[in-house]
């Protein structure tokens, strides 16, 4: 069986759990890359 990037015998990252929440929440309002909410608009 292939190792998949989700099965690692190690833990995973940080980056890794982060973008998944950050993903389907993507900067529409240009604001930051993060998505949390319009910084530099005004």
């Amino acid at each position: 069986m292939p190792v998949l990037a989700g099965a690692q015998p190690f833990p995973t990252p940080h980056p890794v759990p982060f973008a998944t929440v950050r993903s389907p929440r993507p900067p529409r309002r240009g604001g930051t890359p993060d998505g949390r909410r319009e910084v530099s608009t005004r």
